[in-house]
This record gives C-alpha cells, sequence and structure tokens, in this order.
C-alpha cells in the first residue's frame, strides 16, 4: 500500500469521524476531493480501494446493530411461539435458518445476519400472528 494513499486516507477518515456539523462534514469533504484531485490513476485506485472497504464495513456493523436490535426487541417471544413455524411457513427456511439469524450465529465464518428483506418478512410475519392471536381473543 502506498504510504501517501494510506496517509491520506487517515486523514480523511479522521476528520469525518470527529464532525459533528455541517461545516466540518464540507470540511472532510472539501479534503478528500483535494487529496483525491492530486493522486495518480493507480494511488486513486488504492484510495477507492480503502473506501469500498471501508464502507463494506460500515455496513456491515449496521446490519449487525440491526440484528442486535431484532434479537433484543424479540425478548421471550421465542420461547413463546414456535419459530419454527416461522421459519417454515413465512420464510421457507429451517427453524436453524432462523436462529442462526436471531442469535448472529457464525455461519462458514461469517455472522449470520438478516437482510433488508428478511427483515420485513420477520416484521410481517410477527404481524401476522399478533393479527392472528387478536382475532380468537376473548
Amino acid at each position: 500500500m502506498n504510504k501517501k494513499v494510506l496517509e491520506a486516507w487517515k486523514s480523511i477518515q479522521s476528520a469525518y469521524s470527529t464532525a459533528k456539523t455541517e461545516t466540518e462534514f464540507e470540511a472532510a469533504r472539501k479534503l478528500q476531493h483535494e487529496f483525491q484531485d492530486n493522486m495518480t490513476p493507480e494511488e486513486l485506485k488504492e484510495f477507492n480501494d480503502l473506501l469500498i472497504a471501508d464502507t463494506h464495513d460500515l455496513l456491515a456493523e449496521g446490519d449487525d446493530m440491526i440484528s442486535d436490535s431484532i434479537r433484543e426487541k424479540m425478548g421471550e417471544l421465542p420461547e413463546m411461539i414456535s419459530m419454527a413455524y416461522i421459519a417454515k411457513n413465512y420464510f421457507g427456511k429451517s427453524n436453524s435458518w432462523l436462529s442462526q439469524r436471531l442469535n448472529g450465529s457464525k455461519v462458514n465464518g461469517k455472522r449470520a445476519r438478516f437482510n433488508a428483506k428478511e427483515v420485513q418478512q420477520l416484521q410481517d410475519a410477527l404481524h401476522d400472528i399478533g393479527n392472528r392471536l387478536l382475532s380468537v381473543a376473548f
């Protein structure tokens, strides 16, 4: 990795991570453009590779936060209703598939988590089950 690119990347990361106001974000964007405008095509490719890798890491962190939030909101619900039923009837998957995502288990070396579509499916499933329970409540 080119030392110039790595130092530029660290400076830009620091500027963005400490920015709190729109003016500070604008200053970080300006710094990024100044660095990029003065890079060779090879340096720019290395910089973009770092940017892409960091973006993937941030998205994964966001996915982890969503999964953690789902697990927290579920509370005792998995003990109260059949998760196997939800897995089979709403996802067409096994109970272990659903359990892996709810618990953030490692599968093939990566943390299992819901994608955006699956989060919506789970919400729809829980709303459907909730409505069914309400319809038979006395």
